[in-house]
């Protein structure tokens, strides 16, 4: 029991954070055959691994990912670019290829630049992008994020009233706070949801916050344009939202059934 127990775990770690398997592992040895706490020491021993943990993703993993062309995004740094939620960077899957890297953080310094100083700086916020090693390896539930070359951003959003551009989102993991269709639209959220199960299965980790802020249609657009004019080579967004901002290009495509829903967040690459 207690190795079926070893195990479970060691599968959980490796599953949401890729590296955290190895650690487990590395403690478990730590433990047997240098340290060897008495069973009532049972905190001490997770506080160890925690410290590995936080010495590995710090230390160790960053100069390795290098190795694969990968790097992490800015997280703590004064920059225009930020996580939504700190699990992802904890979690390490902050990750790009280097040359997404690049180019996200340019499109970051100019939808920054373009805007007026009232304003103050405004700060993208990145959600998921990829694990630090091993093409292939997948980033559970994302279908695609597994080569470093794929990230999903958040809207921008405002105020209630005449206020300044926030860099505040509405949802706590930046996933399942949807921007619904108007009845002028396209509807393709529906269409997907007769045809896949799991289309809007987001809303369930979509925990709501911040709730005098609102769906910012033109500093979105703005985002987009900037997108759009990069490197980037597609960008994935739910039709109806394509149709409302008028961005005619073959870069803003549909994803598929098969995914889940973009009209939450926007999911860019590279080749």
């Amino acid at each position: 029991m207690k190795r079926i127990s070893g195990l479970i775990w060691f599968l959980i770690l490796t599953i949401v954070t890729q590296v955290g398997g190895v650690v487990y592992l590395l403690n478990l040895a730590l433990v047997k055959f240098w340290w060897k706490p008495r069973k009532r020491q049972w905190l001490k021993r997770q506080l160890m691994f925690i410290g590995l943990y936080v010495l590995a993703s710090l230390l160790i993993v960053p100069p390795l990912a290098k190795l694969n062309h990968r790097q992490p995004l800015p997280c703590y740094k004064v920059t225009t670019l930020r996580p939504q939620n700190w699990l992802t960077v904890i979690c390490n899957r902050h990750y790009v290829h280097e040359d997404l890297y690049k180019v996200i953080v340019k499109v970051s310094d100019d939808f920054n630049r373009q805007s007026t100083e009232k304003e103050g700086t405004l700060i993208l916020n990145y959600l998921d992008a990829n694990f630090p090693f091993i093409d292939g390896f997948p980033l559970i539930p994302h279908l695609s994020h597994n080569d470093g070359k794929k990230l999903d951003l958040a809207f921008r959003y405002e105020s209630k009233g005449e206020q300044p551009p926030t860099n505040n989102t509405r949802s706590l993991f930046g996933y399942g706070v949807y921007v619904e269709p108007t009845p002028e639209e396209i509807n393709q959220t529906a269409i997907c949801k007769e045809k896949r199960w799991q289309y809007d299965i987001t809303k369930y980790i979509g925990i709501p916050i911040n709730g005098w802020l609102t769906y910012d249609g033109w500093e979105t657009k703005r985002l987009m344009q900037l997108l759009v004019a990069s490197e980037i080579d597609k960008v994935f967004i739910e039709p109806h939202l394509k149709q409302r901002m008028d961005l005619q290009t073959d870069k803003i495509r549909f994803h598929g059934c098969h995914a889940v829903r973009h009209d939450d967040h926007i999911h860019v690459q590279i080749r």
